[in-house]
């Protein structure tokens, strides 16, 4: 288990938004390990704060025909976690997100966007501390993008070796692009998807 005094404390996260790195979460629908064979994915989104990464991935796989796959989604602090299962988000936070995408997946509730449960339904919540516990299970895709920002080179390395833990072989891990210098030297395939890269374990 990976030793929590490795890791900073971290704030709560001052920026997220819907469809971030939209090259990044294209390469998860095309590379994915059981996409042309059919089956559905088992996801994780570690860090996911107010829930933008997860329900952005939903989108990504539903646009694409696929329904059955499942997102489970963690966070440290159970105020963000409470915020991801609300779905309500304002226009800032949606402006990656274009007018049809909103009609189709969105309804104004007041000043704000509600999620329909079409996606909420995708996607499960659950607290979990990356710094302190074991993965929640193993995964086909984890995608854990712009957390590892916050910490130093080598608590970065580390976390990306624990990350990698939890994909199955043959599966991805995204990172940040900014952070996939910490993955330098696992077992690894670095794939390039139309000028993404995403991480296949190859061991």
């Amino acid at each position: 288990m990976t030793d929590p005094a490795d890791f900073p404390a971290l704030e709560p996260v001052g920026e997220t938004s819907f469809l971030r790195h939209w090259a990044q979460l294209d390469a998860v629908v095309r590379l994915a390990p059981r996409v042309d064979q059919g089956g559905s994915l088992l996801c994780w989104s570690a860090g996911c704060a107010t829930g933008e990464e997860p329900y952005s991935l939903a989108m990504v796989l539903r646009e694409a025909g696929r329904t059955g796959d499942r997102i489970i989604a963690t966070d440290t602090a159970e105020e963000r976690l409470a915020l991801a299962r609300a779905a309500r988000y304002g226009d800032w936070t949606l402006r990656r997100v274009d007018a049809a995408r909103r009609l189709r997946w969105f309804r104004r509730h007041g000043e704000e966007w509600e999620l329909l449960p079409a996606l909420r339904d995708a996607v499960e919540f659950r607290r979990h501390d990356l710094a302190a516990e074991p993965p929640p299970w193993t995964f086909d895709v984890v995608l854990c993008r712009n957390v590892l920002i916050y910490f130093n080179p080598g608590q970065a390395r580390r976390a990306a070796a624990a990350l990698l833990e939890a994909v199955r072989p043959g599966g991805l891990l995204v990172l940040g692009p900014v952070e996939l210098p910490a993955a330098e030297g696992l077992p690894v395939e670095w794939v390039e998807q139309d000028g993404a890269t995403v991480l296949r374990r190859t061991g």
